[in-house]
């Protein structure tokens, strides 16, 4: 499940919560505790920590929460919250989506040899995830597959017609769960917001695709004008829609709080990517060749920091900051930074250097060079880093984080 970075799915997420979240203002009164304490184990870890990225009540910002794994893979998590949160649960190589409420003590279990089959919930907030968990196993829950395995294939009329029936399915999938599992009030009105505005992501996703597909020439796609209809009001929302919006949302401070960040991502998106960023997408067919002892051998005379990452991992953006702050201490010497995406979306990938501004050598893997990466250095998390010589060797395929100050010194022994 991966988060797609662009403004629509970002403003669905606002819409989303806004209106969950003021359906709610009676149950957040009523908690006499704020604490969510987040407990399991995970069979055949793959990482050494556990974390919990925390959604903030507007957009896509999360504050991430960790533990590190015993022996027997269990982990302990705490922290508060103060209203119904969007959460996801990392295992540094797969993520999980949830839902939190203040006071939740959950227990998660899982296997990561089938890890979204093998996610079990009990405990306080179990109906809930266990829900989040199974929708996932019926509907392959990543928002965008559906659009990508279709937007190509079906003419607009039988996409629309599709995503309508997704609709109705979802929408009765969530009607059976709720009538023989018990669950908040707040979750309900969650969810069925969520489904309602997934439909009109995904007739956005069409048309940007074709748009795109046809050199942003907006009469050569034949799309039926209901489609515009919906995507003027959810890009423009604010504007178009603006008594709609306040009659859902009377909290005047709340709509302040989302009108700001509406702007904010809207202006963050418009950025250029950062001086002294250099991206090579290895899905792209004129880049099949690259090896990843090929793309190495390009740096030979520096020393190089790779960083695996990817753009939906929030301990992988968490760093970025160190690691911008690491390049400047060595610029001008000669050590090259390089960042290795396991990124199945493009679109997210460069969008999220944009926002958080990565300078150095981007490359976004295929499965040839994921599957080569693997076999040398068995990534099984992320993120991950590993150092290598001016001659092209290895000298440590587990290397510190780049706020750690022994990194520094092992770059500088090597200079």
């Amino acid at each position: 499940m991966k988060n797609k970075i662009n403004f629509p799915k970002v403003l669905t997420i606002l819409i989303v919560f806004s209106i969950a979240f003021v359906s709610c203002e009676d149950f957040y009164k009523k908690q006499k505790s704020n604490t969510v304490v987040v407990s399991g184990q995970i069979t055949n870890a793959t990482g050494d920590s556990a974390w919990i990225e925390v959604y903030k009540a507007v957009g896509m910002d999360r504050i991430t929460y960790g533990d590190k794994l015993i022996e027997n893979g269990s982990f302990n998590i705490r922290f508060e919250i103060h209203k119904p949160q969007m959460a996801v649960f990392n295992d540094g190589n797969e993520i999980t989506r949830m839902f939190i409420q203040p006071g939740d003590s959950l227990y998660l279990t899982l296997n990561t040899e089938e890890f979204d089959e093998t996610i079990k919930y009990s405990g306080n907030g179990a109906n809930e995830n266990n829900y989040m968990a199974a929708k996932y196993m019926k509907f392959d829950d990543d928002p965008a597959s559906p659009y990508w395995k279709l937007v190509d294939s079906l003419p607009a009329l039988k996409y629309n017609h599709h995503f309508d029936s997704i609709k109705i399915e979802r929408m009765n999938f969530l009607n059976e769960y709720i009538s023989n599992n018990p669950v908040s009030n707040n979750f309900i009105s969650f969810e069925k917001t969520n489904i309602e505005f997934e439909y009109g992501d995904n007739i956005y996703m069409f048309i940007q695709h074709h748009i795109r597909a046809n050199n942003y020439k907006l009469d050569t796609i034949n799309v039926p004008a209901t489609f515009y209809t919906i995507v003027d009001s959810y890009l423009d929302y604010y504007e178009s829609y603006k008594n709609v919006f306040d009659e859902h949302v009377p909290d005047k401070d709340l709509r302040e709080v989302i009108y700001d960040k509406y702007i904010s991502i809207k202006e963050l998106l418009k950025k250029e990517l950062p001086e002294g960023a250099k991206l090579k997408n290895l899905e792209s067919p004129q880049n099949s060749e690259f090896s990843f002892n090929r793309i190495i051998e390009q740096y030979k005379g520096k020393v190089i920091y790779v960083d695996f990452w990817a753009s939906w991992c929030g301990p992988c953006k968490h760093e970025m900051p160190f690691s911008l702050k690491l390049q400047e201490k060595f610029k001008d010497k000669d050590v090259v930074f390089l960042f290795f995406s396991t990124d199945k979306d493009s679109v997210a990938w460069k969008q999220m250097i944009k926002i958080l501004q990565i300078t150095g050598d981007h490359y976004r893997l295929n499965k040839a060079v994921r599957k080569e990466i693997d076999s040398l250095f068995n990534v099984r998390f992320i993120p991950r880093y590993v150092i290598i010589d001016k001659n092209g060797k290895v000298i440590d395929d587990k290397a510190k984080r780049p706020g750690n100050e022994e990194v520094v010194k092992k770059i500088n022994a090597l200079l």
